[in-house]
């Protein structure tokens, strides 16, 4: 639900944005790639989207890295 802006209100200055829940308390909007996430492995969404961890690198990103270290080394 989008509210109308009110310029005398002035949010506090550390303003954390949550995703908007119904009365219900289900999520008012879900994207197709949550979706799909939750369709390919219900653990890995629950990582992902609702404790918002981060996804672990590719094993050709950390030889990317390990390699141009060395030859920075």
């Amino acid at each position: 639900m989008i509210r109308p802006a009110d310029p005398d209100h002035r949010p506090p200055a550390d303003v954390v944005a949550f995703p908007l829940r119904s009365s219900d308390g289900a999520l008012a909007h879900v994207s197709p790639s949550s979706i799909r996430d939750y369709l390919q492995c219900s653990l890995r969404f629950y990582f992902k989207r609702v404790l918002g961890l981060p996804e672990p690198g590719s094993v050709s990103l950390h030889l990317g890295k390990a390699v141009h270290a060395g030859i920075q080394a």
